[in-house]
């Protein structure tokens, strides 16, 4: 299990169901789901084991442990363990040392990671987030919408709402931009210019700052994002605990 660590404060918890035993409660021996002290209590186990293979933690993010000279990088979700890198004995090594150390499953090459989908081509990989940007079209009745080449016309300035000007509906006009934001942050970069645009008007949005909104939404179905990797595409490896 995930959260099988050991603990340094003392836990205790009611006795689960069909086991109940008055003035009797339960002393947690090691971590488990719930407790706030679990997901630190696992963080210290992974490292404690990590650390001593000469990884070290990455400054940009205290999830992802990075090896430089084997080029292997090991990526922490919840319980949720990516290792990606040059295939080779390294790596092997790697994965047969976490499977002696933890309860693993290997799930071979990632192909899905918090909803970006991730394909591999003999020289290149590529990202996308359509079954996402489906699931948002649906959500918000705009399925046959028409895709347009820019999420924004350049030639027209978006004005500020105005008296007499239509008011679109507010709170769905805020929901539509906090879930184009999960697209800038996964596979959408080239977005980012129009979701902050079109975020100002927020609080008092158009009718005319919507229909751009909807323009915007159903710009972002088919593309996605290509790595090209001249002579090797690394495979990534997921494994769930």
């Amino acid at each position: 299990m995930a959260w099988v660590s050991f603990l340094k404060e003392e836990i205790y918890i009611k006795l689960p169901d069909g086991y109940e035993k008055a003035d009797y409660c339960a002393k947690l021996n090691r971590s488990i789901y719930g407790p706030k002290q679990s997901p630190k209590a696992w963080y210290e186990r992974l490292t404690t084991f990590l650390l001593p293979l000469r990884f070290t933690v990455a400054a940009f993010d205290p999830c992802v442990l990075i090896h430089s000279k084997h080029q292997l990088f090991v990526a922490i979700y919840v319980d949720d363990i990516i290792l990606f890198g040059p295939p080779g004995s390294h790596r092997k090594a790697l994965k047969e040392a976490s499977k002696s150390e933890f309860q693993l499953t290997d799930l071979g090459a990632l192909h899905w990671l918090l909803g970006i989908q991730i394909e591999y081509q003999s020289d290149s990989i590529s990202l996308s987030q359509r079954t996402y940007i489906d699931k948002l079209l649906l959500r918000f009745g705009m399925m046959s919408c028409n895709p347009v080449t820019l999420p924004l016309d350049p030639n027209h300035k978006l004005q500020k709402y105005q008296e007499g000007d239509n008011i679109a509906d507010i709170s769905l006009y805020q929901q539509i931009i906090g879930s184009l934001m999960y697209l800038v942050i996964g596979t959408r970069p080239d977005l980012a210019f129009a979701i902050s645009l079109l975020s100002q008007f927020s609080s008092k949005p158009t009718v005319e700052h919507f229909q751009n909104v909807t323009q915007l939404s159903c710009n972002t179905v088919a593309l996605k994002i290509l790595i090209r990797v001249p002579d090797l595409v690394p495979r990534l490896f997921i494994y769930l605990r």
